[in-house]
């Protein structure tokens, strides 16, 4: 790929369209990951406080607490196939349109009690939901107009974008990393020796990770490998490539 192509394509976002997802995962997660344009600049502007590296650093207090959580041994479900016939009334259909709504009322409730305790000064805008409603209302307020701030339904989408899809594509990007260093024990000794120099017998820190250059490096590299990613990129130099194609045909005329 030519590099100069990779640069014009991301300078040129409002010129190239996103890839769109499958039926499945566009029931479940819209969001900011699938804006475009105008929406996108504005969805982003309000999330981007959140992950500011000192809100990030909270986050790991709150993962520990997950983590044991996760320990209890419960009951499996299954994992849904490949969607067939989607439009269909068909019983997985209805189960389908039946938790999405589910899912739906239950993150809507939590905003609303969060808003609730905003607006009595009780709230503890610590975590990413508080972060986001707190964006989104100055944001609001120093505009003076409600269409420069998210509604109800697209903060719902924010929320369901950064905690499901957001935990699916970690997992994902953790298992790749894995495999790829099962492959390649030269960067897995590498990675090791370099995560034993900085943290020892300790327990791992959020400061102490921004010294692990190495394990960046190996991260990056697996994101770039990550094949949603390269569609992504692949399409849009698709679309530059032929715009470039048409701009040539009405030079020529």
């Amino acid at each position: 790929m030519d590099p100069e192509l990779i640069k014009e394509v991301f300078l040129k976002n409002y010129l190239y369209q996103k890839p769109h997802g499958n039926q499945f995962a566009g029931l479940l997660v819209k969001g900011l990951s699938t804006y475009e344009e105008d929406k996108w600049a504005k969805h982003r502007k309000i999330t981007n406080p959140a992950f500011h590296l000192e809100k990030l650093k909270l986050l790991v207090v709150v993962t520990k607490k997950v983590e044991r959580f996760l320990n209890f041994k419960g009951n499996k479900l299954s994992i849904i196939s490949t969607l067939h016939a989607q439009f269909l009334p068909t019983k997985r259909n209805r189960r389908m349109k039946k938790i999405k709504n589910e899912v739906r009322t239950s993150i809507k409730g939590i905003i609303d009690k969060r808003m609730k305790a905003m607006k009595a000064g009780d709230a503890d805008n610590e975590d990413l939901l508080g972060m986001l409603l707190e964006s989104n209302f100055k944001e609001i307020e120093q505009h003076g107009n409600k269409s420069f701030g998210m509604s109800i339904e697209e903060v719902i989408e924010e929320c369901k974008l950064f905690y499901l899809a957001g935990q699916e594509t970690t997992s994902v990007l953790l298992v790749w990393t894995v495999v790829l260093l099962s492959r390649y024990q030269d960067w897995q000794t590498r990675a090791r020796e370099e995560v034993l120099q900085v943290f020892g017998s300790r327990k791992s820190d959020f400061d102490g990770l921004n010294h692990l250059k190495v394990v960046s490096i190996l991260v990056l590299l697996v994101q770039f490998m990550c094949h949603k990613f390269l569609l992504s990129l692949l399409l849009l130099l698709l679309d530059y490539i032929n715009l470039k194609r048409l701009e040539l045909c009405d030079t020529n005329v």
